[in-house]
């Protein structure tokens, strides 16, 4: 993973950023198997709404990706033939699958920092409420699907530690 980020605007009240990253995994057990890399790019926007301050501020947060995915396995599937399920001991039944293609997300959010921009080792604290929806690829039956889509909410807490300014 490799980022940037930024302010865009002499008052720090607009940030932008941008990620490009890629993975590969792989591994088995009890006769299933998988490989898969995957790889992408995301921008996101963190707009101050109200003025810098030490002890309150309000971000409007938003964020866009694109993620390319190449996957193969092998694996047990239910008595449909369908969905992958865990292998059972006695005569498991194997499909081979691929998936790949390039999958859309988004991401918006609120977030409120209290106690932040002091000197020493306290970076303050954020509470952010996300919201968020894309696009995945789905296999039926050992082949691929169109794309599924998905939605997703989040409520995070966090509080920064570090040395210096």
């Amino acid at each position: 993973m490799i980022g940037y980020r930024s302010f865009i605007d002499g008052d720090e009240r607009v940030a932008v950023s941008a990620i490009g990253y890629a993975t590969h995994g792989s591994g088995s057990s009890k006769g299933a198997s998988y490989s898969a890399t995957r790889g992408g790019a995301e921008g996101g926007l963190d707009f101050r709404a109200t003025p810098k301050s030490r002890w309150f501020e309000l971000h409007l947060l938003g964020a866009a990706s694109l993620t390319g995915v190449s996957a193969e396995g092998t694996y047990c599937v239910d008595a449909d033939g369908a969905y992958g399920i865990d292998c059972p001991e006695m005569m498991p039944f194997f499909r081979h699958a691929t998936a790949g293609g390039f999958y859309p997300a988004a991401t918006a959010g609120v977030s409120v920092d209290v106690a932040r921009h002091f000197d020493g080792e306290w970076h303050g604290g954020r509470l952010e409420l996300l919201v968020g929806g894309g696009t995945l690829p789905r296999v039926i039956g050992a082949a691929q699907d169109s794309a599924h889509t998905y939605a997703s909410a989040g409520l995070n807490v966090s509080v920064a530690f570090g040395e210096g300014k």
